[in-house]
């Protein structure tokens, strides 16, 4: 992920700051469709990883045809995929970017630019690795994702 404009606190992109990690996870849960419903210790796994990030309007969070390393999960807000300057894909809270590029050592296909102020939970991919270990439910959504029986 190239190095988004992270912003210091809420304040500055009018989102109200999460009072800890746990709250953070407790939201990705709630609204991410690979995370949904999944059992209680599924959920402590979840919330030790991956670090929250805010970014503003315009910042780079993937660029074509350079590695990932990292899982984004919006949490917030909402960022558009892009190539040769048409959208291809709109991510809004709950939408994750990134998953298949990182796991499979691919580079990204698209620019993907936050088209508003964004809330973020960054994964890196030893982080995300670990989970899909602790978690093999994420795994099987990631393929059901993709089109996978």
């Amino acid at each position: 992920m190239a190095s988004p404009n992270s912003v210091a606190d809420g304040a500055s992109t009018g989102f109200p700051l999460f009072r800890s990690q746990k709250e953070a996870a407790d939201t990705i849960v709630e609204t991410s469709p690979l995370f949904r419903d999944l059992p209680r210790p599924a959920r402590s796994t979840i919330d030790r990883l991956g670090c929250e990030m805010r970014v503003h309007a315009g910042a780079v969070l993937a660029r074509p045809r350079v590695r990932t390393r990292e899982v984004i999960v919006v949490i917030e807000g909402r960022a558009v995929a892009s190539e040769d300057g048409r959208v291809v894909a709109r991510y809004d809270a709950g939408d994750t970017i990134g998953e298949l590029a990182a796991v499979a050592g691919w580079p990204s296909s698209a620019t993907v630019t936050a088209e508003t102020p964004v809330r973020l939970q960054v994964y890196d991919l030893r982080e995300f690795t670990s989970l899909l270990y602790a978690v093999p439910e994420v795994g099987r959504r990631m393929l059901t994702k993709l089109g996978a029986p």
